[in-house]
């Protein structure tokens, strides 16, 4: 399925980053392959308020 080749590979690059932010990328991670978005919606409002936040973004088409 096209789109499992989006999900899985950003799933993967969350799993990696998840390291920095402790659980929240990986509960994020977690959600994409699941479509459960409780845990992660529940990591989000424990991240303490002075850690990093990570985006990504999609680069621009040229």
């Amino acid at each position: 399925m096209l789109l499992n080749l989006i999900i899985s590979p950003t799933s993967q690059s969350l799993m990696i980053l998840g390291h920095f932010t402790e659980k929240l990328l990986h509960r994020k991670a977690e959600a994409f392959l699941s479509n459960d978005y409780y845990e992660s919606h529940l990591a989000w409002m424990d991240l303490a308020s002075f850690e990093a936040f990570i985006e990504m973004i999609k680069p621009q088409l040229i």
